[in-house]
């Protein structure tokens, strides 16, 4: 029987991974969905996940065509009656989820858990929703779920009510923007024909409220068949010469080239920045006077303390030229406006100070490391939030090396723990920096005697075996998945008085490189334990890459903080499986 591609067995039951494509990781915010098919049957579970491949597949197109979204042109009769009709069939259709998905059904009692009991003058029921592998998942909604999804139809429908007394045409915009969306479009909402538009959606909701109500009261109301996916597309754009926007050049400058998924993302994070700072206009309306936008937005968004510097920023103004010049060179306007011009960036960036002492006692007599007191903010990634600045600091590890670790990275050489920086092709949430980031670094003795490799071990169990994420509920993002933790970590250190500019986790990297080239170490050796490139020619960086054992564990062991003294506070880690109690129906994470 031939393999199918992201179905496994782990204790006896199937589970299904389905690989989001590299353009839509940034969107999602994952690389991949995981979910446990509850059978243990073959043939029952490759129905299942090929139900769900065909699912999933229809996200990926909806979001990639949403991401691709064009300017609306001329507002059609027939454009407004296409998203009306999308509005009153998504109303629908989520209202079939709720009374026929199981899956659905638990998802919305599950969030329903976190309001008061009585919040729509019901009861929730005290007992879950039947479990998906038994008979007893067809009997529908219970009697008393019944009343709650009436009760919050009721509610829906008086406030589509209200929205038509008082013609609030804003209540809808959402709804109409997401239709917009899903058919490849986006909106302009201040120009000055919408008003048809959005009386249509707002009337669409009032219709689809009765529909619901009515299917409360027992009568049978259909979902109406979607159309061609890009039939209403076509009805909206405008006749003669397309509208180009710089988001547009994106696939043709890939297309020119294989790049690395990191530039990618720098591209596209540069085009957010771009239409963020000029709204957007089409290519062939853009000038030179968007350059004081986009200054404008570069020193606002640089004096922000979570703002990208204006060393940052110039960065990404260097990738939206390159792609203005794709463009100029398809003739997509007579050439480039922005030719020639740059941020002025001050030089007075000196390089980073390594952390004092006392400020590495400040940080680690916090009580997150004495009492693992652990955040519960998401971007802190539960136990990630105490090992990652641990290890950066005993190891001058960059964040995202440490975040993507696996738990078979944490290996043994010769009878030495090791971490393998590295990115396996098996693991498509790990990435390296350059070709001179992996590397093998022997664990700290402090990193022992803290339990970092007990830690590793009950997360390797809790998971059913080696291979899984050391920090599970670290999440991915345009720079891996040390992202949250970074961002995290900057609002954690300002919160205690860490407010200078180099005060972050990257600091630790040049406190640890400073502090072994103070012990007298070969810079070859350096470079090797920190993952960089060694000056001089390739018999020296080959030469780099195969330094002795023993020589990388004296480096490792030189890293010592005067009168900093851990307690060991680790028990038992802080996730577990039933972390992710959202599912993917509700669209969020715990």
């Amino acid at each position: 029987m031939a393999r199918d591609v992201g179905l496994s067995r782990r204790g006896g039951v199937w589970q299904s991974c389905i690989v989001v494509p590299l353009d839509l990781r940034d969107s999602f915010g994952t690389t991949k969905f995981r979910k446990s098919l509850g059978t243990s049957d073959r043939a029952e579970a490759r129905a299942l996940h090929h139900a769900r491949q065909a699912e999933l597949h229809q996200e990926f197109l909806a979001r990639r065509k949403a991401l691709n979204a064009v300017m609306v042109g001329p507002i059609t009769p027939e454009l407004v009656q296409a998203v009306a009709d999308a509005v009153h069939r998504k109303r629908l259709s989520g209202d079939d989820a709720i009374r026929f998905n199981p899956e659905a059904r638990r998802a919305l009692f599950d969030a329903l858990d976190s309001l008061r009991p009585s919040y729509f003058g019901v009861v929730r029921p005290s007992s879950p929703p039947p479990a998906l592998g038994s008979l007893a998942h067809l009997a529908g909604l219970t009697e008393s779920q019944a009343n709650l999804v009436q009760a919050v139809n009721l509610s829906l429908a008086e406030k589509a009510g209200k929205a038509v007394t008082r013609g609030d045409l804003a209540s809808v915009v959402p709804d109409a923007t997401a239709a917009l969306a899903a058919m490849g479009l986006k909106m302009d909402w201040g120009r000055g024909d919408v008003l048809p538009l959005l009386q249509a959606v707002l009337h669409a909701n009032v219709r689809a409220a009765r529909d619901l109500m009515a299917r409360d009261a027992g009568e049978v109301v259909e979902t109406p068949a979607a159309p061609p996916p890009d039939a209403p597309v076509t009805l909206a754009r405008p006749q003669g010469a397309p509208v180009r926007y710089l988001r547009d050049v994106l696939p043709e400058w890939e297309s020119l080239k294989e790049r690395p998924v990191k530039t990618v993302q720098k591209a596209r994070l540069a085009l957010q920045d771009f239409e963020a700072a000029t709204g957007n206009p089409p290519l062939s309306e853009l000038g030179r006077a968007h350059t004081v936008a986009f200054e404008r937005y570069a020193t606002q968004s640089a004096s922000r303390a979570d703002g990208p510097s204006l060393k940052t920023l110039d960065s990404r103004l260097s990738m939206v030229q390159a792609l203005l010049n794709v463009a100029e060179r398809l003739e997509w306007f007579p050439r480039n406006p922005w030719a020639g011009w740059g941020l002025k960036v001050p030089k007075t960036e000196a390089a980073r100070d390594p952390l004092s002492d006392e400020q590495v006692r400040h940080l680690f007599g916090q009580p997150l490391f004495t009492r693992y007191d652990l955040p519960g903010l998401a971007d802190a990634s539960q136990d990630a939030a105490y090992w990652v600045p641990i290890l950066s600091a005993f190891t001058g590890a960059r964040v995202t090396e440490l975040a993507q670790l696996a738990t078979d990275d944490v290996a043994e050489e010769k009878g030495v723990p090791v971490l393998l920086i590295r990115a396996d092709p098996a693991k498509p949430w790990q990435r390296l920096k350059n070709d001179s980031s992996e590397r093998k670094v022997p664990v700290h003795s402090e990193l022992v005697r803290l339990g970092f490799l007990d830690y590793v071990r009950a997360i390797q169990d809790a998971q059913g075996g080696p291979g899984g994420q050391v920090f599970p509920a670290a999440k991915d993002g345009p720079n891996g998945l040390g992202g949250g933790v970074s961002k995290w970590f900057g609002k954690y250190r300002r919160s205690i008085g860490m407010d200078g500019a180099g005060d972050d986790l990257h600091a630790f990297r040049h406190t640890v490189e400073t502090m072994l080239s103070r012990a007298g170490l070969r810079q070859v050796v350096i470079d090797r334990v920190l993952g960089h490139r060694s000056e001089g020619g390739e018999g020296v960086r080959t030469y780099g890459r195969h330094t002795d054992l023993g020589e990388r564990v004296e480096a490792v062991q030189a890293i010592r903080y005067e009168g900093l003294e851990l307690p060991k506070v680790f028990t038992a880690p802080r996730w577990t499986p039933a972390y992710r109690a959202w599912t993917r129906v509700v669209g969020k994470e715990t």
